[in-house]
Protein backbone atom coordinates (compact mmCIF):
# COMPACT_ATOMS: atom_id res chain seq x y z
CA UNK A 1 0.00 0.00 0.00
CA UNK A 2 2.60 2.52 0.98
CA UNK A 3 4.49 1.85 -2.23
CA UNK A 4 1.31 2.21 -4.23
CA UNK A 5 1.01 5.60 -2.59
CA UNK A 6 4.58 6.67 -3.44
CA UNK A 7 3.96 5.47 -7.07
CA UNK A 8 1.05 7.82 -7.06
CA UNK A 9 2.52 10.96 -5.01
CA UNK A 10 5.96 10.82 -7.71
CA UNK A 11 3.86 10.86 -10.95
CA UNK A 12 1.18 13.80 -9.54
CA UNK A 13 4.52 15.53 -8.79
CA UNK A 14 5.86 15.14 -12.55
CA UNK A 15 2.66 16.49 -13.39
CA UNK A 16 2.92 19.18 -10.98
CA UNK A 17 6.32 20.38 -12.26
CA UNK A 18 4.95 19.89 -15.79
CA UNK A 19 2.74 22.34 -15.17
CA UNK A 20 4.62 24.68 -13.66
CA UNK A 21 7.09 24.61 -16.11
CA UNK A 22 4.13 25.50 -18.74
CA UNK A 23 3.46 28.58 -16.88
CA UNK A 24 6.54 29.80 -16.65
CA UNK A 25 6.91 29.50 -19.96
CA UNK A 26 3.90 31.70 -20.77
CA UNK A 27 4.24 33.91 -17.98
CA UNK A 28 1.64 33.57 -15.64
CA UNK A 29 1.25 34.53 -11.95
CA UNK A 30 2.94 31.92 -9.97
CA UNK A 31 0.82 32.59 -6.78
CA UNK A 32 -1.87 30.03 -7.38
CA UNK A 33 0.51 27.00 -8.05
CA UNK A 34 3.28 27.76 -5.34
CA UNK A 35 1.64 26.17 -2.61
CA UNK A 36 0.01 23.53 -4.22
CA UNK A 37 3.69 22.25 -5.37
CA UNK A 38 5.04 23.01 -1.77
CA UNK A 39 2.77 20.80 -0.23
CA UNK A 40 3.16 17.97 -2.20
CA UNK A 41 7.04 18.16 -2.30
CA UNK A 42 6.23 17.82 1.34
CA UNK A 43 4.07 15.53 1.71
CA UNK A 44 6.36 13.05 -0.75
CA UNK A 45 8.92 13.67 1.76
CA UNK A 46 6.48 12.97 4.45
CA UNK A 47 5.80 9.42 2.87
CA UNK A 48 9.55 8.44 2.15
CA UNK A 49 10.28 8.67 5.97
CA UNK A 50 7.64 6.87 7.16
CA UNK A 51 8.26 4.47 5.00
CA UNK A 52 11.90 4.02 5.84
CA UNK A 53 10.87 4.57 9.27
CA UNK A 54 8.11 1.54 8.94
CA UNK A 55 11.01 -0.72 7.40
CA UNK A 56 13.35 -0.03 10.49
CA UNK A 57 10.57 -1.31 13.15
CA UNK A 58 10.00 -4.46 11.18
CA UNK A 59 13.43 -4.88 10.98
CA UNK A 60 13.35 -4.65 14.67
CA UNK A 61 10.49 -6.58 15.26
CA UNK A 62 12.13 -9.79 13.33
CA UNK A 63 15.22 -9.57 15.42
CA UNK A 64 13.47 -9.43 18.61
CA UNK A 65 11.48 -12.44 17.65
CA UNK A 66 14.98 -13.95 16.65
CA UNK A 67 16.50 -12.97 19.95
CA UNK A 68 13.54 -14.50 21.82
CA UNK A 69 13.30 -17.94 19.50
CA UNK A 70 17.06 -18.00 20.53
CA UNK A 71 16.69 -17.77 24.37
CA UNK A 72 13.94 -20.65 24.43
CA UNK A 73 15.84 -22.43 22.70
CA UNK A 74 19.52 -22.28 24.95
CA UNK A 75 17.11 -22.43 27.34
CA UNK A 76 16.10 -26.18 26.06
CA UNK A 77 19.69 -26.68 26.02
CA UNK A 78 20.32 -25.82 29.40
CA UNK A 79 17.48 -28.00 30.98
CA UNK A 80 18.63 -30.72 29.03
CA UNK A 81 22.14 -30.52 30.47
CA UNK A 82 20.91 -29.89 33.79
CA UNK A 83 18.88 -33.16 33.57
CA UNK A 84 21.70 -35.10 32.21
CA UNK A 85 24.44 -33.68 34.93
CA UNK A 86 21.66 -34.69 37.57
CA UNK A 87 21.32 -38.54 36.13
CA UNK A 88 24.96 -38.76 36.29
CA UNK A 89 25.73 -37.61 39.78
CA UNK A 90 22.54 -40.33 40.79
CA UNK A 91 24.90 -42.58 39.37
CA UNK A 92 28.00 -41.34 40.89
CA UNK A 93 26.24 -41.36 44.11
CA UNK A 94 25.44 -45.03 43.90
CA UNK A 95 28.71 -45.74 43.10
CA UNK A 96 30.77 -44.07 45.49
CA UNK A 97 28.07 -45.95 47.92
CA UNK A 98 29.55 -49.46 46.25
CA UNK A 99 32.88 -48.23 46.65
CA UNK A 100 32.70 -48.15 50.52
CA UNK A 101 30.45 -51.06 50.84
CA UNK A 102 33.77 -52.52 49.18
CA UNK A 103 35.94 -50.51 50.94
CA UNK A 104 34.67 -52.11 54.36
CA UNK A 105 34.56 -55.60 53.13
CA UNK A 106 38.21 -55.17 51.98
CA UNK A 107 39.05 -53.75 55.88
CA UNK A 108 37.05 -56.52 57.06
CA UNK A 109 38.55 -59.35 55.47
CA UNK A 110 42.16 -57.87 55.58
CA UNK A 111 41.78 -58.00 59.77
CA UNK A 112 40.58 -61.22 59.31
CA UNK A 113 43.39 -62.82 58.01
CA UNK A 114 45.39 -60.40 60.34
CA UNK A 115 43.72 -62.40 63.01
CA UNK A 116 43.71 -65.71 61.29
CA UNK A 117 48.01 -65.37 60.53
CA UNK A 118 48.37 -65.47 64.60
CA UNK A 119 46.80 -68.95 65.21
CA UNK A 120 49.62 -70.36 62.31
CA UNK A 121 52.72 -69.54 64.41
CA UNK A 122 53.17 -73.20 65.52
CA UNK A 123 54.14 -74.28 61.83
CA UNK A 124 57.39 -72.71 61.88
CA UNK A 125 58.33 -75.05 64.63
CA UNK A 126 58.48 -77.86 62.32
CA UNK A 127 59.41 -75.95 59.22
CA UNK A 128 56.49 -76.34 56.73
CA UNK A 129 56.27 -73.54 54.36
CA UNK A 130 54.66 -75.32 51.49
CA UNK A 131 51.25 -75.55 52.06
CA UNK A 132 47.80 -72.83 52.31
CA UNK A 133 48.50 -71.91 56.04
CA UNK A 134 52.05 -71.09 55.47
CA UNK A 135 51.89 -69.29 52.62
CA UNK A 136 48.78 -67.31 54.54
CA UNK A 137 51.21 -66.21 57.28
CA UNK A 138 53.54 -64.55 55.18
CA UNK A 139 50.96 -61.41 55.10
CA UNK A 140 47.97 -59.94 54.00
CA UNK A 141 48.97 -60.71 50.36
CA UNK A 142 50.02 -64.45 50.00
CA UNK A 143 52.56 -63.41 46.66
CA UNK A 144 55.19 -61.15 47.95
CA UNK A 145 58.15 -63.39 47.58
CA UNK A 146 57.16 -63.15 43.81
CA UNK A 147 58.57 -61.82 41.29
CA UNK A 148 57.37 -58.28 39.57
CA UNK A 149 54.16 -58.34 38.14
CA UNK A 150 52.98 -56.28 34.66
CA UNK A 151 49.73 -54.14 34.90
CA UNK A 152 46.74 -56.25 33.36
CA UNK A 153 45.60 -54.33 29.86
CA UNK A 154 43.11 -51.88 29.88
CA UNK A 155 44.65 -50.24 33.11
CA UNK A 156 45.82 -46.49 33.11
CA UNK A 157 47.98 -44.89 36.10
CA UNK A 158 45.50 -42.40 38.34
CA UNK A 159 45.57 -39.15 37.65
CA UNK A 160 44.09 -37.66 40.89
CA UNK A 161 45.69 -36.90 44.21
CA UNK A 162 42.77 -37.91 46.18
CA UNK A 163 42.13 -40.94 44.21
CA UNK A 164 45.87 -42.32 44.41
CA UNK A 165 45.54 -42.24 48.32
CA UNK A 166 42.35 -44.19 48.10
CA UNK A 167 44.43 -46.01 45.98
CA UNK A 168 47.38 -46.68 48.04
CA UNK A 169 44.51 -47.44 51.06
CA UNK A 170 42.95 -50.27 49.58
CA UNK A 171 45.43 -51.99 47.53
CA UNK A 172 48.52 -51.57 49.50
CA UNK A 173 51.29 -54.14 48.62
CA UNK A 174 49.30 -55.71 45.65
CA UNK A 175 52.17 -55.08 43.09
CA UNK A 176 54.70 -56.81 45.38
CA UNK A 177 55.73 -60.75 43.77
CA UNK A 178 53.42 -62.60 42.51
CA UNK A 179 54.12 -66.49 43.58
CA UNK A 180 57.03 -68.81 43.75
CA UNK A 181 57.37 -72.74 44.34
CA UNK A 182 55.54 -73.46 47.78
CA UNK A 183 55.99 -77.59 46.98
CA UNK A 184 56.49 -80.44 44.82
CA UNK A 185 53.99 -83.33 44.01
CA UNK A 186 56.54 -85.89 44.92
CA UNK A 187 56.78 -84.59 48.86
CA UNK A 188 54.97 -87.12 51.29
CA UNK A 189 53.32 -86.93 54.49
CA UNK A 190 55.40 -86.71 57.29
CA UNK A 191 55.55 -86.67 61.16
CA UNK A 192 53.90 -83.74 61.53
CA UNK A 193 50.59 -84.78 59.35
CA UNK A 194 50.25 -88.39 60.77
CA UNK A 195 50.48 -86.80 64.37
CA UNK A 196 47.61 -83.92 63.90
CA UNK A 197 45.81 -86.61 62.33
CA UNK A 198 45.19 -88.67 65.75
CA UNK A 199 45.08 -85.45 67.58
CA UNK A 200 41.22 -84.59 69.09
CA UNK A 201 39.65 -81.48 68.59
CA UNK A 202 37.03 -80.04 71.24
CA UNK A 203 35.74 -76.72 69.34
CA UNK A 204 34.30 -77.26 65.61
CA UNK A 205 36.14 -73.78 64.59
CA UNK A 206 39.74 -75.04 65.87
CA UNK A 207 38.91 -78.35 64.04
CA UNK A 208 38.16 -76.64 61.06
CA UNK A 209 41.38 -74.05 60.74
CA UNK A 210 43.32 -77.46 61.46
CA UNK A 211 42.09 -78.88 58.81
CA UNK A 212 43.00 -75.86 56.49
CA UNK A 213 45.99 -75.76 57.62
CA UNK A 214 46.56 -79.64 57.41
CA UNK A 215 45.87 -79.58 53.28
CA UNK A 216 49.10 -80.55 51.40
CA UNK A 217 49.05 -78.41 48.50
CA UNK A 218 51.04 -79.41 45.47
CA UNK A 219 53.12 -76.41 43.35
CA UNK A 220 50.67 -76.11 40.33
CA UNK A 221 47.56 -75.72 42.23
CA UNK A 222 48.87 -73.30 44.58
CA UNK A 223 50.30 -71.32 41.63
CA UNK A 224 46.18 -71.38 40.05
CA UNK A 225 44.78 -70.32 42.77
CA UNK A 226 47.34 -67.16 43.68
CA UNK A 227 47.12 -66.61 39.95
CA UNK A 228 42.60 -66.35 39.90
CA UNK A 229 43.30 -64.49 43.61
CA UNK A 230 45.53 -61.83 42.02
CA UNK A 231 43.16 -61.46 38.48
CA UNK A 232 40.05 -60.89 40.53
CA UNK A 233 41.85 -58.64 42.80
CA UNK A 234 43.15 -56.55 39.02
CA UNK A 235 39.47 -56.72 38.27
CA UNK A 236 38.40 -55.20 41.31
CA UNK A 237 40.71 -52.69 40.87
CA UNK A 238 40.10 -51.63 37.41
CA UNK A 239 36.86 -50.96 38.35
CA UNK A 240 36.97 -49.18 41.17
CA UNK A 241 39.60 -46.72 39.56
CA UNK A 242 36.58 -46.69 36.67
CA UNK A 243 34.16 -45.61 39.51
CA UNK A 244 36.55 -43.06 41.24
CA UNK A 245 37.56 -41.56 38.18
CA UNK A 246 34.14 -40.94 37.09
CA UNK A 247 33.12 -39.30 40.65
CA UNK A 248 35.48 -37.28 40.60
CA UNK A 249 35.14 -35.89 37.60
CA UNK A 250 32.04 -34.81 38.25
CA UNK A 251 32.78 -33.20 41.51
CA UNK A 252 35.50 -31.62 39.57
CA UNK A 253 32.49 -30.70 36.92
CA UNK A 254 30.08 -29.50 39.63
CA UNK A 255 30.64 -25.84 39.07
CA UNK A 256 29.10 -26.05 35.59
CA UNK A 257 25.69 -26.68 37.28
CA UNK A 258 25.76 -23.26 38.90
CA UNK A 259 26.97 -21.77 36.43
CA UNK A 260 24.01 -23.25 34.03
CA UNK A 261 21.48 -22.02 36.85
CA UNK A 262 22.92 -18.73 36.65
CA UNK A 263 22.80 -19.01 32.84
CA UNK A 264 19.36 -19.78 32.67
CA UNK A 265 18.34 -16.86 35.32
CA UNK A 266 19.95 -14.57 32.59
CA UNK A 267 18.03 -15.56 30.06
CA UNK A 268 14.80 -15.27 31.72
CA UNK A 269 15.51 -11.63 32.48
CA UNK A 270 16.41 -11.00 29.10
CA UNK A 271 13.39 -12.51 27.64
CA UNK A 272 11.17 -10.38 30.01
CA UNK A 273 13.03 -7.34 28.89
CA UNK A 274 12.46 -8.44 25.12
CA UNK A 275 8.94 -9.05 25.84
CA UNK A 276 9.31 -5.19 27.29
CA UNK A 277 10.65 -3.93 24.06
CA UNK A 278 8.45 -5.67 21.71
CA UNK A 279 5.46 -4.35 24.05
CA UNK A 280 6.83 -1.08 22.85
CA UNK A 281 7.46 -1.72 19.58
CA UNK A 282 3.77 -2.62 19.14
CA UNK A 283 2.47 0.55 20.48
CA UNK A 284 5.26 2.72 18.28
CA UNK A 285 3.71 0.35 15.09
CA UNK A 286 0.38 1.18 16.09
CA UNK A 287 1.10 5.23 16.25
CA UNK A 288 2.84 4.86 12.63
CA UNK A 289 -0.64 3.25 11.44
CA UNK A 290 -2.67 5.59 12.29
CA UNK A 291 -0.22 8.54 10.64
CA UNK A 292 -0.28 6.32 7.24
CA UNK A 293 -4.32 6.64 7.01
CA UNK A 294 -4.45 10.74 8.44
CA UNK A 295 -1.45 10.43 5.02
CA UNK A 296 -3.93 8.79 2.96
CA UNK A 297 -6.67 11.02 3.25
CA UNK A 298 -4.28 13.91 2.75
CA UNK A 299 -3.26 11.97 -0.54
CA UNK A 300 -7.07 11.46 -1.87
CA UNK A 301 -7.60 15.51 -1.06
CA UNK A 302 -4.61 16.41 -3.19
CA UNK A 303 -5.59 13.69 -5.88
CA UNK A 304 -9.00 15.81 -6.05
CA UNK A 305 -6.50 18.97 -6.23
CA UNK A 306 -4.47 17.66 -9.38
CA UNK A 307 -7.70 16.87 -11.22
CA UNK A 308 -8.77 20.24 -11.56
CA UNK A 309 -5.40 21.32 -11.88
CA UNK A 310 -5.05 19.07 -15.03
CA UNK A 311 -7.97 20.65 -16.23
CA UNK A 312 -6.70 23.72 -16.48
CA UNK A 313 -3.11 21.93 -18.14
CA UNK A 314 -4.93 21.13 -20.89
CA UNK A 315 -6.22 24.60 -21.83
CA UNK A 316 -2.83 25.93 -21.36
CA UNK A 317 -0.98 23.61 -23.78
CA UNK A 318 -2.38 25.21 -26.72
CA UNK A 319 -0.63 28.46 -25.68
CA UNK A 320 2.60 26.25 -24.92
CA UNK A 321 2.59 25.24 -28.38
CA UNK A 322 2.58 28.69 -29.93
CA UNK A 323 5.11 29.75 -27.26
CA UNK A 324 7.36 27.24 -27.93
CA UNK A 325 7.33 27.65 -32.00
CA UNK A 326 8.15 31.51 -30.84
CA UNK A 327 11.27 30.17 -28.48
CA UNK A 328 12.43 28.05 -31.67
CA UNK A 329 12.70 31.30 -33.82
CA UNK A 330 14.56 33.04 -31.00
CA UNK A 331 16.55 30.63 -30.08
CA UNK A 332 17.60 30.01 -33.61
CA UNK A 333 18.85 33.26 -33.82
CA UNK A 334 20.57 32.87 -30.47
CA UNK A 335 22.77 29.86 -31.32
CA UNK A 336 24.08 31.69 -34.63
CA UNK A 337 25.23 35.04 -32.25
CA UNK A 338 26.76 32.00 -30.03
CA UNK A 339 28.51 30.19 -32.90
CA UNK A 340 30.34 33.56 -33.90
CA UNK A 341 31.39 34.93 -30.31
CA UNK A 342 32.87 31.15 -29.86
CA UNK A 343 35.00 31.08 -32.84
CA UNK A 344 35.97 34.55 -32.54
CA UNK A 345 36.94 33.19 -28.55
CA UNK A 346 39.08 30.35 -30.13
CA UNK A 347 40.88 32.63 -32.07
CA UNK A 348 42.19 35.05 -29.01
CA UNK A 349 42.76 32.45 -26.98
CA UNK A 350 44.69 30.60 -29.18
CA UNK A 351 47.00 33.43 -29.84
CA UNK A 352 47.38 33.91 -26.02
CA UNK A 353 48.11 30.74 -25.70
CA UNK A 354 51.13 30.87 -28.58
CA UNK A 355 52.70 34.31 -26.78
CA UNK A 356 52.49 32.74 -23.51
CA UNK A 357 54.54 29.90 -24.81
CA UNK A 358 57.11 32.36 -26.43
CA UNK A 359 57.78 33.71 -23.38
CA UNK A 360 58.18 30.99 -21.32
CA UNK A 361 60.60 29.27 -24.32
CA UNK A 362 62.70 33.02 -23.89
CA UNK A 363 63.01 33.09 -20.14
CA UNK A 364 64.27 29.09 -20.68
CA UNK A 365 66.89 30.21 -22.85
CA UNK A 366 68.36 33.01 -21.26
CA UNK A 367 68.68 31.11 -17.77
CA UNK A 368 70.42 28.19 -20.18
CA UNK A 369 72.96 30.78 -21.42
CA UNK A 370 73.76 32.19 -17.80
CA UNK A 371 74.22 28.75 -16.82
CA UNK A 372 76.79 27.52 -19.48
CA UNK A 373 78.58 30.62 -18.63
CA UNK A 374 78.90 30.06 -14.98
CA UNK A 375 79.98 26.54 -15.88
CA UNK A 376 82.56 27.45 -17.87
CA UNK A 377 83.81 30.10 -15.55
CA UNK A 378 83.76 27.20 -12.71
CA UNK A 379 85.61 24.86 -15.29
CA UNK A 380 88.34 27.12 -15.92
CA UNK A 381 88.71 27.70 -12.44
CA UNK A 382 89.03 24.04 -11.74
CA UNK A 383 92.23 23.41 -14.21
CA UNK A 384 94.42 26.06 -13.14
CA UNK A 385 93.70 24.48 -9.45
CA UNK A 386 94.10 20.93 -10.69
CA UNK A 387 97.05 22.01 -12.83
CA UNK A 388 98.67 23.65 -9.95
CA UNK A 389 98.04 20.09 -7.55
CA UNK A 390 99.15 17.65 -10.71
CA UNK A 391 102.94 20.18 -10.35
CA UNK A 392 103.45 19.26 -6.68
CA UNK A 393 101.59 15.59 -7.66
CA UNK A 394 104.63 14.77 -9.77
CA UNK A 395 107.22 16.49 -7.09
CA UNK A 396 106.02 14.71 -4.26
CA UNK A 397 105.86 11.29 -6.54
CA UNK A 398 109.77 11.48 -7.50
CA UNK A 399 110.60 12.12 -3.47
CA UNK A 400 108.40 8.67 -2.92
CA UNK A 401 110.24 6.87 -5.44
CA UNK A 402 113.76 8.09 -4.43
CA UNK A 403 112.51 7.19 -0.36
CA UNK A 404 110.87 3.84 -1.67
CA UNK A 405 114.63 3.13 -2.97
CA UNK A 406 116.50 3.88 0.03
CA UNK A 407 113.88 1.51 2.02
CA UNK A 408 114.53 -1.24 0.12
CA UNK A 409 118.15 -1.20 0.25
CA UNK A 410 117.42 -1.18 3.89
CA UNK A 411 115.29 -3.74 3.99
CA UNK A 412 117.35 -6.20 1.97
CA UNK A 413 120.42 -5.17 4.65
CA UNK A 414 117.81 -6.33 7.31
CA UNK A 415 116.40 -9.49 5.78
CA UNK A 416 120.11 -10.59 5.58
CA UNK A 417 121.07 -9.96 9.65
CA UNK A 418 117.61 -11.88 9.79
CA UNK A 419 118.79 -14.57 8.06
CA UNK A 420 121.68 -14.82 10.48
CA UNK A 421 120.22 -14.06 13.64
CA UNK A 422 117.63 -17.25 13.37
CA UNK A 423 120.38 -19.25 12.06
CA UNK A 424 122.36 -18.27 15.46
CA UNK A 425 119.28 -19.03 17.48
CA UNK A 426 118.57 -22.68 15.86
CA UNK A 427 122.36 -23.45 16.73
CA UNK A 428 121.56 -21.65 20.50
CA UNK A 429 118.50 -24.12 20.76
CA UNK A 430 120.35 -27.28 20.04
CA UNK A 431 122.93 -26.29 22.20
CA UNK A 432 120.61 -25.55 25.20
CA UNK A 433 119.03 -29.16 24.40
CA UNK A 434 122.11 -30.75 24.27
CA UNK A 435 122.89 -28.84 28.19
CA UNK A 436 119.45 -30.31 29.12
CA UNK A 437 120.69 -33.53 28.49
CA UNK A 438 123.93 -33.08 29.83
CA UNK A 439 122.29 -31.86 32.94
CA UNK A 440 119.36 -34.70 33.20
CA UNK A 441 122.43 -37.32 32.99
CA UNK A 442 124.41 -35.62 35.35
CA UNK A 443 121.57 -35.62 38.01
CA UNK A 444 120.00 -39.33 37.14
CA UNK A 445 124.18 -40.03 38.01
CA UNK A 446 123.86 -37.73 41.38
CA UNK A 447 120.50 -39.61 42.43
CA UNK A 448 122.48 -43.18 41.53
CA UNK A 449 124.78 -42.75 43.96
CA UNK A 450 123.56 -40.86 46.61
Amino acid sequence: MIVKLNEMVIHYAIILKKLLFVVSSIKLPLSFFDNVYNRADQLEAKLREKELEMQTKDEEAAEVIKKIQQVDTDKETAQTQLAETNTKLEETDKRATEVSHYESFFNRYYQINNSRIQKYRHLFEFGYQNRLSDVIESGVHPVELLGPRLEPEGEDQATLESYSECRNLLYEGTDEPLFSDYGSESDDEDEYIKRRRCSKFIDDNSAMEEALSAVYLNSGTLIKMAIIGVELQNVIKVSLRKIYSEYFNLRMSSPVIGAVKSKMQGMKLQIDQLKQELSTKQAILRKEEENKTKAEAEVASLQKRIRQLEDELESTETRLQEATVKLEEASKAADESDRGRKVLENRTFADEERINQLEEQLKESTFMAEDADRKYDEAARKLAITEVELERAESRLEAAESRLKELQSIIHGTMGQLKSLEHQESQAAQREEAYEENIRDLTERLKAVS
